[in-house]
This record gives C-alpha cells, sequence and structure tokens, in this order.
C-alpha cells in the first residue's frame, strides 16, 4: 500500500529552523471504533518518520490584503513586512469608520495619495460611497455629488482589475496540487469579487439616478407632485423640456442596462443579493418596450416607475420578504 503525506506548511515549522534540518518522529493508524477485529481505537507505538526541511522561500505579493505569513531573513524583509502591516492598520481603521465621520474624505484622499493603486482601499472607498448613497435615497435627497462620487468609486475598482486576465484564469481549472497555481487563483477570485461589487454598485448608482430625474422631471415639468401626476396623465403639459427630460432618463437607462449586462457576463443575475437590480430592470424593460410613445406619456409613465422603484429600493419591509 502506497501512503502519501503532505509536508508540513511553512508557519508549522519552528521559527528557528532552517533548510536542512531534520525533524523525526511517529505516524500512528488506529481503526475506528467498533471496526474491524481487536481492540478499535488503541493506538500503537507506531512507524517511525523522518523528514528533511527543504529550502522553503514564499515571495509576498499583494492578493487581497497584501499580508504574509511567510518567515523574514532580512532587514529589509521586516522593513516591508512593517510597512504591509501598518498600511492594513490604516486600512483597517478606516473601514471601521463611518462614511459620514468626520475627516472621513481627508483620511481617504491621505490613503489614495499613498496607495494609489492598492486595490482593498479602493474596496473600502465603494463600500463608503454606497452606503452615502443609499442612505440620501432613503432619506429623499439626491445630490448629485453623492451619485457622482458613487460612479466614480466603483469605475475605480473596475480600472484596477484587469478583466481580461481574470476572464482567462477563471476559465481554466486551476492544479491544486500546485500551491503558487493556487495562490494566484485566490487573488484572482478576489478581484472577481472586487469587480462584482463594483459592477453592482455602480448599477444601483444609475437605478438611483433614474429615481431622481424621474422626480425631478415630476416636479419641474408640472408643479404638481408625483402623486397628482399618476391622477391623470392627460393634465401634463407638454414642454420641449420634457423631451429634453425623457432623453436623459433614457441615456441613464441605456448605461443601466449596459452595466447590467457587463454584471451578467461574471455573475448570475437571479442572486439573492442583486434582486433590486433584476426587479428595476424589469420594470425599465417594460417601460420602453410596450409604452415608447410621446414624452407626455413617457412622463406619466416615469413617474409610475419611479413609484415602483422608490417601493424596492427604499422600503425596508419590502426587501424584508423578497
Amino acid at each position: 500500500m502506497n501512503l502519501h503525506i503532505r509536508e508540513p506548511t511553512v508557519d508549522q515549522f519552528p521559527k528557528s529552523a532552517s533548510a536542512g534540518d531534520t525533524f523525526t518522529g511517529t505516524v500512528t493508524f488506529r481503526k475506528k471504533d467498533g471496526a474491524g477485529e481487536g481492540k478499535g481505537g488503541k493506538a500503537g507505538g507506531g512507524f517511525p518518520i523522518v523528514y528533511t526541511m527543504a529550502d522553503v522561500k514564499v515571495s509576498g505579493g499583494n492578493s487581497g490584503s497584501g499580508s504574509s505569513s511567510a518567515p523574514v531573513s532580512s532587514m529589509e524583509g521586516h522593513i516591508d513586512a512593517l510597512a504591509v502591516a501598518v498600511r492594513d492598520a490604516k486600512l483597517k481603521y478606516l473601514k471601521g469608520l463611518s462614511y459620514d465621520a468626520d475627516k472621513v474624505s481627508e483620511l481617504s484622499e491621505l490613503l489614495q495619495s499613498e496607495y494609489p493603486t492598492h486595490l482593498p482601499l479602493y474596496q473600502i472607498l465603494l463600500s463608503h460611497a454606497m452606503k452615502r448613497a443609499t442612505a440620501a435615497v432613503q432619506t429623499s435627497s439626491f445630490p448629485e455629488s453623492v451619485l457622482d462620487q458613487l460612479a466614480l468609486s466603483a469605475n475605480r475598482v473596475i480600472s484596477l482589475v484587469d478583466s481580461q486576465a481574470l476572464a482567462t484564469e477563471m476559465g481554466t481549472l486551476v492544479d491544486k496540487e500546485n500551491a503558487k497555481a493556487v495562490t494566484q487563483r485566490k487573488d484572482y477570485e478576489l478581484q472577481k469579487t472586487a469587480l462584482v461589487d463594483a459592477l453592482g454598485s455602480k448599477a444601483m448608482g444609475y437605478l438611483y439616478r433614474i429615481q431622481y430625474l424621474q422626480t425631478e422631471s415630476a416636479a419641474v415639468e408640472t408643479g404638481e407632485t408625483p402623486a397628482a401626476i399618476i391622477g391623470d396623465s392627460s393634465d401634463v403639459p407638454e414642454t420641449p423640456s420634457m423631451s429634453s427630460s425623457f432623453s436623459l432618463l433614457k441615456e441613464t437607462s441605456g448605461l443601466f442596462e449596459a452595466t447590467v449586462g457587463e454584471l451578467c457576463k461574471w455573475e448570475d443575475l437571479s442572486l439573492d443579493k442583486h434582486w433590486q437590480l433584476l426587479v428595476g430592470r424589469h420594470l425599465l424593460n417594460n417601460r420602453c418596450a410596450e409604452h415608447a410613445v410621446g414624452p407626455r406619456q413617457i412622463l406619466f409613465l416615469n413617474v409610475m416607475v419611479h413609484s415602483a422603484l422608490v417601493l424596492i429600493i427604499v422600503n425596508p419591509m419590502f426587501e424584508k420578504h423578497m
């Protein structure tokens, strides 16, 4: 019978160990309790085993947090490890702050200047931007700067991910016996998660903007509340600016659809976490396909869709039951 035993990992060796050191011990095989004959479960003296430590060197890369458990054997290595620890501590502190905390914007700008291409930093900034935009929507406050910042944060994360290399890597199986390949795959999986989250946040930003544009078009063009418009669309006056509002809505809807389409390349839109995007897409597609008429009717239909978007974006009870 051939028996293969996995080598110990680097962090399982004593810190004082070095290449060429020999480790001795015993390995014991036992039967499960009650299995076979004899005293099942009682260990014998074991079989002797000898292991000679190889020259294991682990290069510290930037996969996610950038931390490494590899032993440091030089002053330069200590300095690099310290720099990584300081960076990760800064990111942990930033992540723990509320998105509206005092001076959080200044701190974010400082960290961006220090780590301009570190993906985990921009994932934290995107998370803050998403929380800020969601809070604005839930309080019926739609400052365009908040939505612009959300789009900027999402695009920054997307730009740091090489989608072509990611598609090539994820399209193949990984040799699990190859430690380097496994580590590389984990790094790409982290990049994929970042890309999916960024595309989802960007799409939600467009959905928020559509809701904002629909609210503004109702207020500016009619001088009445959306509830009043819902009563009778024939009362809505048709004006040149109404056509402009519809064009902007149409453009934003197109950007939303394009972003969702890109997201679908990487993840199934039917997953629970994407339900708002799925419902929003259905509402917008139905509006465009079935009601693409004049600006006056479009404004009325926009208000109807706006009411539905308010339900799926703002109402926590609806989200709870989905």
